[in-house]
């Protein structure tokens, strides 16, 4: 499903309030965002997708993929209609078969679309992916810069552990020598690299958008 709302009287007993938090909507597919009657504000969190771990070859372990970037943007949506949700799409993994590396994350935006004010485009970039055979994790992920709250992505400890993210754990090393890696948890977490030969990467976890709605 693309979208999950969830209303304030369903959160806690007792009639919606005139003012304040109304409504969630959680988005983990493309979308977009209409905004509900009476709405004025919303808290946007926009969570990348991780990077995909490298492949095992010839007893050289593949990295682990880093974790996707976040960012948080209060909003005014007085004037705005509509809005186009981005979720990243979960990174590939490289295959021992192949010379690349695990896939990059993709990015996750909450962008303007239709109204008489528009806004800043509130986006996070996904998580890098790890190397192919030569041990190396992804790096640092960028942070954003259009948040109020921005954070980059937790770079891999090499093939051992995987980027965490805001929203997801990255997937950790369980025997040495001998392992195909593991996925993260969450969203936006990277893969662990695998570890045993002949092996192919894993995929990460794929990104989500929440928007909080306030009147």
């Amino acid at each position: 499903m693309a979208a999950t709302k969830i209303e304030a009287s369903n959160i806690a007993a007792g009639a919606v309030p005139s003012t304040g938090f109304t409504s969630v909507q959680v988005f983990t597919a493309v979308s977009t965002w209409t905004k509900p009657t009476d709405i004025t504000k919303v808290i946007v969190e926009v969570q990348a997708a991780g990077g995909g771990s490298g492949a095992e070859a010839a007893n050289n372990a593949g990295g682990s993929g880093g974790g996707g970037a976040y960012a948080l943007k209060v909003l005014d949506v007085t004037n705005v209609a509509t809005c186009t949700v981005t979720v990243g799409a979960a990174a590939a993994a490289a295959t021992y078969s192949g010379t690349q590396a695990g896939g990059t994350g993709g990015t996750s935006s909450f962008a303007y679309t239709s109204g008489t004010a528009s806004f800043t485009t509130v986006s996070a970039i996904g998580g890098n992916g790890g190397g192919y055979n030569n041990y190396i994790g992804g790096g640092v992920t960028a942070a954003p810069t259009t948040g109020d709250i921005n954070m980059a992505g937790q770079a891999a400890q090499t093939v051992k552990d995987a980027g965490n993210s805001k929203w997801g754990f990255g997937g950790r090393q369980m025997n040495e020598g001998a392992d195909a890696g593991r996925t993260g948890a969450g969203y936006g977490s990277g893969a662990n690299g695998a570890y045993a030969t002949n092996t192919d990467g894993n995929v990460a976890q794929p990104g989500i958008v929440i928007v909080w709605e306030y009147k």
